[in-house]
Order: structure tokens, then sequence, then C-alpha cells
């Protein structure tokens, strides 16, 4: 009868199972380094994209824009903005707002609970909050508000606030609207000063009669109102 010698393939399981442990133990330090990496950039984009969403709000004298950092207020904020200042045409601006900030509030209570109720709360949120982050994208950067806005419903509007804080306030409609009527001011001012200078140089043609004293333009050789010779 055969006999084999097994010493060897033990050695080579032992070796195959430290390997592959050691593998395990790596990949698992790196797996929550970038899990520890992914929260920390989560929570830096939370913190930029509230600060955009409360400095537009705080230009438009929206009271209590820090409520903008509190996820339920910032559904409140970002409809106030989205459809009361940059959709003023629409007459159901108000009570988009009220449904952004009763869906924000039922997102925050449902948490991250399993069930039909909380994707339908959660869809219809995104679905809200989405289109008033579009209506502020199109008044402030037309160019590109659908390219804003798609990347503001993939990250589940977390950029939205992003790309507002990164907006340059050149940007909006308004400062558009102030530049332009500088221009205009700076336009009237500069043919003003023209009409004077105008004045100025015509006056500075004339001169007077030494006889009489009259006015007389600066090619007149004989006075009108004498008769002398000027020139």
């Amino acid at each position: 009868m055969a006999t084999y010698n097994l010493e060897g393939l033990d050695q080579l399981g032992e070796f195959g199972e430290g390997t592959l442990g050691s593998f395990l133990a790596t990949f698992g330090v790196l797996a929550v380094f970038f899990v520890i990496l992914l929260a920390i950039a989560i929570v830096v984009l939370w913190v930029f994209s509230s600060i955009g969403i409360m400095n537009l709000a705080k230009k438009h004298d929206i009271p209590n824009p820090w409520l903008a950092f509190i996820p339920i207020g910032r559904s409140y904020i970002v409809g106030k903005l989205g459809f009361e200042v940059y959709d003023k045409e629409n007459k159901n601006a108000t009570t988009f707002v009220w449904i952004t900030l009763g869906l924000g509030a039922a997102s925050f209570l449902l948490g991250n609970s399993d069930g039909d109720l909380n994707r339908l709360v959660s869809f219809a949120k995104l679905f809200f909050e989405s289109w008033a982050f579009y209506n502020m994208f199109k008044a402030l950067k037309p160019k590109n508000s659908i390219v804003y806005t798609v990347f503001t419903v993939i990250t589940d509007t977390l950029l939205g606030g992003v790309f507002l804080y990164l907006m340059k306030p050149n940007g909006t409609e308004e400062s558009q609207v102030e530049e332009a009527t500088i221009v205009a001011e700076n336009v009237e001012t500069t043919n003003d000063n023209k009409k004077e200078t105008k004045k100025t140089t015509e006056k500075s043609k004339l001169n007077f009669c030494p006889n009489c004293g009259a006015k007389l333009s600066k090619d007149t050789k004989f006075c009108p109102e004498c008769g002398k010779k000027v020139n």
C-alpha cells in the first residue's frame, strides 16, 4: 500500500492561511481609512454647502439664515430661496416652500428606516429641493444651470449649496443690474462733462470790444455795436 508524505502540504496550507490573513488585515485597515476619509469629506462639503445657502439667504434678508446648517431648516431656506426669491412668477411659491419644509421634516423623522414610505418621502424631498436649486442656478448661472442641477440631484443636493458657495457675486442677476446701472450713470456723467466742456470752449472763443464792451466772437473783425475794428 502506497504512503504519502503530507508534511509539505500542511506547510503550504499554513503559508496560504497566513498570507490571506495578512491581506485581509491590510485591506481592512485601508477600508477603515477610506471610510473615515469619506466621512470627513462629506462633513466638509456639508459645511461649505450650508455656508453657501446661508450667505445667499442673508443677501435676500431671509430670517434666521443659520437654519441652513440644520437638516429641517435647510429644506426651509432652500424652499424660500428657490420658490419665493428666484421664482417670483410662481403663484404657488409659498405652498411649495411649506411642502419642501414638510418633506424635509418627514425625511428627518423617518431617518434611515427601510420602507416604501421613507423612499417615497426621500424621493419627493429630493425632487422639490432640486427644483428649488434649479431656479437659483437658472437665475445666477443660466448657462450651466442644467449641469449644476444634475450634480445636485446625484449628490442628494449636497453639491447644490457648494455651487452657491463657489459662485462669484458678479454672477448674480442683481449684480448684473447694478453693474449696468453704474455703466449707464458713468456714460451719462461723461456726456454731461462733454457738454460742459463744449460750453466752456464756446465761451472761451468770445471776446469783448475794447471800445463799447460788447461780446464778440473770436473771428469778428469789427464790433457789431459800435463798428470799431477789433482785430
